[in-house]
């Protein structure tokens, strides 16, 4: 986070947390272990949704993206749907929506 409080980290506290539980890989490392794509990956995903995030995504390769509740503003619910072929929602919650990557 931007601003380095830790209360900042919260939310990556809880999807680390939650990884224990579903015992999938997380594509941006844990606690104090970057994979070597983090950075590329971090910066490319700045502009997610687009051909370009999506892509490398792909690549990783990712099955489902975790999306926290704040970033779902109706303006990037609007994103969302324009890239329903690609993203489809499988899981929504109070603090998070989960989307399932769709085979190229």
């Amino acid at each position: 986070p931007a601003s380095g409080a830790v209360e900042s980290y919260e939310s990556t506290v809880r999807a680390m947390r939650s990884g224990l539980e579903h015992d999938r890989p997380l594509v941006n490392g844990y606690s104090g272990f970057f994979p070597a794509t983090y950075d590329d990956l971090e910066a490319t995903m700045r502009g997610f949704p687009s051909v370009q995030s999506v892509a490398a995504l792909r690549a990783v390769p990712v099955t489902y993206v975790v999306g926290d509740r704040a970033w779902l503003t109706p303006e990037a619910q609007g994103w969302m749907d324009d890239w329903s072929r690609e993203l489809t929602p499988v899981f929504q919650g109070r603090d998070a929506i989960v989307y399932r990557l769709n085979p190229a």
